[in-house]
């Protein structure tokens, strides 16, 4: 049965076929120019002592080095460009892929593993062509070696083909042996690279703490393993080496022997003896496949790795289009979320009338996020459907559904080099006016106006705060002509009347609205509120209305900046 991963490797081997046929025959032609060098060898030398009547091989062997040289030089060229190539084209397809996964997928597969998978994983499996063709190469050659060996004196080829079942066996296990041992490495080096980005993270809160000691103990505690795998590696290649260095010596010594003995009886020319030293050299090549097979079994190690990405489902999407007179209706219609053994939502039913706000609340734990997440398609429920406009969002065009909802998050990052380019980035253009608005909308312009550049300052230039930042946020989110807005923990940072200046504009906007609201004047502020309790909705009305309930006066009992989360 053949593997994924092997699946993967065939089709980056014939993703450019004519860039890995250029460099097939240049390899070719090198190992073609490199077994007659030693015949034309022969010759020359043979003319030059006088055995031989004419001296065309002289001409003939330099002809041979020249082109030897260029092809050489060519190979060496294209195996850079198509090694270059293939890590490029399978970067590209993880990043896509990752980004295709809805966040539940995408959680698989922490920040430090997956740039170790998307960097390390697919620098080892970009080698494979390479790798494989100058490996074919190099068996052939020594495989003609040997064959040369043979015809210049059938005793000296008997002597070396010996071997070959037992470099064949050494070969394969270090093969299978490589491919495990560089998936664990690798796995290992994700580990420590994932923990190392969460320190990075949050430098703040552990010089705060006082915890630099443990937080560096904690993240170089898989060191031990990384070192384990790294040396089983070693004592394998060591392993192999020692093997062959005792059969290599004495096989050289049987072969020089029986050459000798042919050259004293006169069976073999001088030309021939040379002939026989070049030969043995490029049939020794045949110990070389076992670093090939080595290198192979780390790129299908990597591939495995790579593949683990590949083999998560993308995100659902179709082909339907949102109809045109829709203004933002969501229909949630027996939605379930599982996270483990656990319903963070369960049995949601509810309609959201297009151009009404909703305020989600509910206690820590209870999946507001993961409603906000379903909302919005960021997350596939596990059972039911959210429709926008009638359409089901797994059925929409993947443009259509981006462009359809508009987010903006407790901590927004920040894309592009500009401040300016971060709150436009998108796939489509969007209208400067509108970003102008936007920022008036999110009393974000007054600051904005005030960094070095305006829109052009540098986002690594920002020295903002927590609040502005989230303005920012707001803006992104507002400029774009989505008929629903998603405001997950989106004004947590601001102060009570920023936030509640934010939301009456909000309000004249018309866009359907899902807010993640702790404070009870964001509730109030809203159409209608989602209670949430255990996974379900324990209500759906306005906010005065569900304050007859003790349960959910209760949420609001606490001073409204102390997070409910």
């Amino acid at each position: 049965m053949v593997r994924r991963a092997d699946r993967l490797l065939l089709e980056l081997a014939r993703a450019n076929p004519a860039r890995t046929t250029a460099y097939g025959l240049s390899t070719l032609l090198s190992s073609s120019t490199a077994l007659m060098l030693p015949a034309t060898l022969a010759a020359a030398v043979d003319a030059a002592v006088g055995q031989a009547g004419t001296r065309t091989a002289l001409v003939m062997f330099c002809a041979l080095v020249v082109v030897a040289t260029v092809a050489e030089v060519t190979t060496e060229l294209l195996e850079v460009r198509t090694t270059t190539a293939t890590q490029t084209r399978l970067r590209h397809r993880l990043i896509r892929h990752l980004l295709s996964l809805d966040s539940r997928a995408q959680q698989r597969f922490p920040s430090g593993d997956a740039l170790n998978r998307v960097l390390e994983s697919t620098a080892q499996t970009g080698q494979l062509i390479p790798m494989a063709l100058s490996g074919l190469a190099s068996f052939a050659t020594s495989l003609g070696g040997a064959v040369m060996l043979m015809v210049i004196d059938p005793w000296i080829g008997l002597v070396f083909c010996v071997t070959g079942p037992l470099v064949y066996l050494l070969a394969s296990r270090f093969m299978s042996t490589a491919a495990r041992l560089t998936q664990d490495y690798q796995e290992v080096q994700g580990l420590l690279s994932s923990r190392f980005l969460d320190a990075v993270s949050g430098i703040r809160s552990i010089r705060a703490m006082g915890t630099a000691a443990q937080e560096t103990e904690r993240v170089l505690a898989p060191l031990p393993r990384l070192r384990a795998a790294g040396f089983e590696f070693w004592k394998v290649q060591r392993d192999v080496g020692w093997q062959l260095s005792l059969i290599v010596p004495f096989l050289n010594i049987g072969v020089l022997c029986v050459a000798g003995y042919g050259l004293s009886t006169q069976r073999l020319s001088p030309g021939d003896m040379l002939a026989v030293t070049g030969y043995l050299t490029y049939a020794f090549g045949i110990f070389s496949q076992i670093r090939v097979f080595g290198m192979l079994g780390r790129i299908r190690g990597s591939a495995e790795r790579a593949d683990e990405i590949l083999a998560v489902p993308s995100a659902a999407t179709g082909t339907r289009r949102l109809p045109e007179t829709g203004r933002g209706e969501l229909r949630l219609t027996g939605v379930r979320v599982v996270v483990g053994d656990r319903a963070v939502l369960d049995g949601i039913d509810l309609t959201v009338s297009a151009g009404m706000s909703v305020a989600v609340v509910g206690v820590s734990g209870t999946g507001k996020s993961t409603f906000a997440a379903v909302a919005g398609g960021l997350l596939e429920p596990d059972t039911g459907s959210v429709c926008l406009d009638g359409v089901d969002l797994r059925e929409l065009i993947r443009a259509d559904a981006g462009a359809a909802v508009a987010y903006a998050f407790e901590r927004p990052v920040l894309f592009g080099e500009t401040v300016g380019e971060a709150i436009t980035f998108a796939d489509y253009a969007i209208d400067q006016a509108a970003v102008r608005e936007a920022l008036m909308a999110s009393h974000a312009a007054d600051f904005v106006d005030r960094l070095p550049d305006r829109l052009g300052t540098t986002v690594d230039e920002l020295r903002i705060s927590g609040g502005e930042l989230q303005r920012i946020g707001l803006a992104r989110a507002l400029c774009r002509d989505a008929r629903v807005l998603v405001l997950d923990d989106a004004m947590s940072s601001l102060d009570t009347v920023t936030e509640a200046q934010i939301s009456g504009l909000l309000r004249h906007l018309g866009t359907t609205r899902v807010i993640i609201a702790h404070r009870a004047s964001t509730a109030a502020g809203a159409d209608r509120v989602i209670w949430l309790h255990e996974g379900r909705i324990a209500g759906y009305a306005p906010h005065s209305e569900l304050l007859e309930d003790p349960g959910y006066a209760e949420l609001f009992a606490q001073q409204e900046s102390e997070s409910l989360r």
